[in-house]
């Protein structure tokens, strides 16, 4: 068996040097014989050379193959990154809507404090309001009578259901919107300077 594979080496290693004489000059090709001729002699030297070979290119191999896990580990990680930005984006944007929820009802509980129209203590000036409704006292809607800001002004046997204190018109118009895509229909802006309701003619030349 040892004897086959030094003679199928020595037919490889001449075939080569036939090659290597049509590609290269007569030095290189001399240079090149020379050698063959040596390891054709000595077949433990070429062994030795090719499991060399072998061990490098295993070596590169395994170089190339940690290259592209480091490579898809990088990918990975550049994708985790621009998930977690974008979750902080979300979230932050959830906190400034809570924010300016926050705000806005800090404005209409403040609003609240100065009482109703009907008080001696409700905001001097000129003042709009929404009227969600007017209703004897059994029959306000839970949905109206539950709003948070809501406060009743008693007109004879008649209770007025109003919501809000805004200083301009456009304000009160844009509560009475909102009430009407809540479903209360009938929301309309009334006006009130120093207590006692006027016309929204009147508020407007104020």
């Amino acid at each position: 068996m040892k004897i086959q594979t030094i003679l199928l080496l020595g037919l490889l290693l001449a075939v080569s040097s036939q090659a290597f004489t049509q590609e290269m000059s007569k030095e290189e090709a001399k240079y090149w014989k020379t050698l063959a001729k040596k390891h054709k002699k000595d077949p433990q030297l070429l062994k030795v050379l090719v499991e060399e070979r072998d061990q490098f290119q295993a070596r590169v191999q395994e170089a190339e193959n940690q290259l592209n896990r480091m490579q898809s580990g990088q990918d990975q990680a550049s994708n985790r990154a621009a998930q977690l930005e974008r979750e902080v984006n979300r979230l932050n944007n959830e906190m400034a809507n809570a924010q300016e929820s926050i705000r806005r009802l800090s404005l209409e509980n403040e609003q609240l404090r100065g009482a109703t129209p009907d008080t001696p203590t409700a905001p001097s000036g000129v003042i709009f309001r929404v009227q969600a409704g007017a209703f004897s006292e059994s029959a306000i809607p839970p949905q109206i009578q539950n709003l948070p800001d809501a406060t009743i002004e008693q007109d004879g046997n008649t209770q007025k259901v109003l919501v809000g204190n805004y200083r301009t018109i456009d304000e009160a118009r844009a509560r009475a919107n909102q009430l009407k895509r809540a479903g209360i229909e009938g929301a309309f802006v009334v006006a009130y300077k120093n207590g006692r309701r006027i016309t929204i003619e009147e508020a407007l030349r104020n």
